[in-house]
């Protein structure tokens, strides 16, 4: 506050010491408190003034005991003795709802417009409009919200607000205006005193120009005196204010009329009152879209639900809110099965759904509520109900595992235990899918009991099998129990032409192929839609010392077909001489002693080229020397580009790979000679070549 004002005639100590003087005479007001004179001398001729933070605090220590018998005497006592008329604040808030109905043949309410500030957010001195000192006294309790504390009974260290060294108060978070407190609060004479005071001409005080729109007098969350009286049950207050005229339709600041707050709450006298009153909207929505039916299920409130079936003709049953739940899927949710056979008794549709295509069953079967399963299919629940992702309820179950809720519905007449989802997916998919956490091998065998297809197929061609098999967390446990089931087809491909034992191969997983392996019929040579074969794929993409035992058990087992090509014309020992050269050499110890060195691929490169022209030094030598052990390779084969096996060496600057070639009787040039004279040749020169190579790689050459 600038120096000017602070020396005007009309803002000196006198009103300092007037406020003060005041403020302690209304909290004394009617009481019976023997230290009133030693609480008013602590608060004479004091600097600062006593709202400041050091001297506020003997107020509430000496008042504390005595103050709630003293709030109605001193607001009796100030209303008569001081009638002020009151400017429209800015704190005073306002809900916009739209026009309001009172019912028919009544003229819309429209609601006000938000008040304008007259007072600025700055203290409040005496001028020309304020110059008596108790009306300057009064507005500067109504900033710092005095009254409105003072009303209520709800007297704590915090209802004096300091001011800091400029005088501005420091104004509460909350707003609830006087009869909203009051309502809240139970206090009946003071609600009674604030009615009957409304609209008495000459006579105004500070809750008449609230109760001018009393429908619209609402706290800082929106919420009305006869809401504020409902949630708190107070039906006496109820019955004041319905008796005054307010709109019993007016919602608060979530769009709650009275009605559905005392439904939710299950306030059955309340809730008795309100329908009896003219023109209530007992569909009116909240701004969830929630009737008061639907806030009856959804908090449990069977009673009050009942009630309202009985008592309402126009009620809507299959009302719904924004998520699309209706009161009867709400009820299933949270398993009341009173409210559930209510709303059924008064025709409600048992197949209603939400937004998501959930109906009530479907809901029960994810929760697990069996006897509200039960109850759904015996007052005609469809069965086979879809969600908008086509999952029925057994899938729902099966999902999850509940065993006792696939019986149900499986002991159902008319139950489609085939039906597929958006996916294609069957419930017998589902039950073998389910996470390592919850997977439990009694939801298979309810389901192949009940006829369950084992081989059913989704868009993609998968079995449950192979699913199982492609997914990215391991299902072991269905992959042991379904390998095991002879009605399994182990062989089923994909549409890609992949088979499970080709997807266990492709993952590279030593449990999850010796589940396969122990199937008789299981085919080791089936190819996709690309020609290879499981081994491939083995040999191929897990080439590695960890991975030996795998391709060990694989090819020792000498049921495979090592001579398959695939589409490129490679075969698996094609394969073996891009990758280490101890794979190469369980293919001559162990494989099939019927194995074609001399196969081409589609560029006319056989497995020695392939040797000679891949990988490193150290490869390309000992896969060499593998082949070259078999007799019957032709050593100087060309591919269609006419090079051989020494002429890629040379031109990778392979010297030790040229050499052994030399050695085992590789040519130089374009003669040609017989297979036969080339292996005479390898036969002599066999140990003078291997003791060269084992020299350059003791040298690191």
């Amino acid at each position: 506050m600038d120096d000017s004002k602070m020396q005007s005639p009309k803002y000196s100590k006198d009103y300092e010491k007037i406020l003060d003087r005041w403020v302690v005479e209304v909290l004394l007001a009617d009481s019976n408190i023997d230290e009133k004179s030693t609480v008013f001398e602590d608060f004479q001729d004091q600097e600062p003034s006593p709202f400041s933070t050091a001297r506020a605090a003997p107020i509430p220590r000496r008042l504390n005991r005595s103050w709630r018998h003293s709030i109605l005497g001193g607001l009796r006592k100030l209303i008569p003795e001081h009638p002020f008329t009151f400017p429209r604040f800015r704190r005073q808030k306002r809900i916009l709802y739209g026009p309001v109905s009172l019912g028919p043949g009544t003229t819309p309410l429209q609601p006000p417009s938000p008040p304008q500030p007259i007072l600025p957010p700055q203290p409040i001195t005496p001028s020309d409009d304020y110059e008596d000192p108790y009306t300057f006294a009064i507005l500067k309790l109504y900033q710092d919200n005095l009254i409105i504390r003072a009303c209520l009974g709800d007297y704590k260290p915090s209802i004096l607000r300091y001011l800091d060294e400029d005088r501005v108060p420091i104004h509460p978070i909350h707003l609830n205006t006087i009869l909203v407190y009051a309502c809240q609060r139970g206090h009946l004479d003071i609600v009674e005193l604030l009615l009957s005071q409304n609209g008495e001409k000459g006579h105004r005080h500070y809750s008449s120009i609230n109760l001018d729109a009393c429908d619209y007098v609402n706290d800082s969350r929106g919420t009305t005196p006869l809401v504020a009286a409902c949630l708190r049950s107070q039906k006496d207050i109820v019955q004041a204010l319905l008796k005054s005229g307010v709109g019993v339709n007016v919602p608060n600041g979530r769009g709650k009329t009275a009605l559905m707050t005392a439904c939710e709450h299950g306030y059955q006298d309340i809730v008795s009152l309100l329908l009896l009153q003219p023109g209530i909207d007992v569909n009116a929505r909240s701004f969830k879209g929630r009737t008061a039916l639907i806030a009856a299920a959804k908090r449990c409130q069977w009673k009050t639900t009942g009630l309202l079936l009985d008592s309402v003709e126009n009620l809507e049953l299959d009302a719904a809110d924004t998520t699309g739940k209706t009161a009867l899927i709400w009820a299933c949710i949270m398993r009341q099965l009173g409210i559930i056979s209510l709303l059924l008794d008064h025709g409600t549709r048992v197949d209603a759904s939400d937004n998501s295509g959930t109906t009530g069953l479907l809901w029960a079967c994810k929760l697990n509520w069996g006897d509200v399963v039960s109850l759904l299919l015996e007052r005609g629940a469809d069965v086979n109900a879809t969600d908008f992702e086509g999952r029925t309820g057994l899938m729902q179950s099966s999902i999850r595992g509940y065993i006792s809720i696939m019986r149900l519905l499986l002991q159902s007449p008319g139950i489609e235990i085939e039906k597929k989802d958006d996916n294609s997916w069957t419930a017998f998919f589902y039950a073998c899918a389910t996470r390592p956490s919850t997977w439990r091998q009694e939801t298979i065998e309810v389901l192949i009991e009940a006829g369950a297809d084992v081989n059913a197929k989704d868009w993609y061609g998968r079995t449950a099998l192979m699913w199982c098999l492609s997914a990215r967390r391991d299902r072991e446990g269905s992959i042991k129990y379904l390998a095991g089931l002879e009605a399994v087809d182990i062989n089923s491909p994909d549409y890609g032409g992949t088979t499970p034992f080709i997807r266990a191969c492709q993952k590279g997983k030593r449990s999850l192929i010796s589940c396969l392996t122990i199937r008789e019929d299981l085919d080791f040579n089936a190819v996709d839609a690309s020609g290879k074969t499981a081994l491939m794929y083995a040999v191929d993409l897990h080439s590695t010392l960890n991975h030996l035992s795998i391709l060990g058990l694989l090819i020792m087992g000498k049921k495979f077909d090592l001579n398959i090509q695939d589409n490129q014309g490679k075969t698996a020992l094609m394969y073996s001489c891009n990758r280490q050269h101890f794979i190469t050499k369980l293919f001559f110890d162990h494989g099939d002693s019927g194995i074609d060195v001399n196969l081409k691929d589609a560029e006319g490169k056989t497995a020695l080229i392939w040797a000679c022209s891949n990988g490193d030094w150290s490869t390309r030598a000992w896969s060499a020397r593998e082949v070259l052990r078999k007799e019957d390779v032709d050593i100087n084969v060309r591919d269609k580009h006419g090079k051989t096996a020494l002429m890629y060496a040379k031109e990778q600057n392979q010297t030790m790979v040229v050499e052994l070639l030399k050695g085992w009787g590789a040519l130089d040039n374009d003669e040609v000679v017989s297979v036969q004279e080339q292996s005479e040749h390898r036969m002599g020169s066999w140990t003078s070549g291997m003791r060269m190579v084992l020299r350059r790689r003791r040298r690191g050459d």
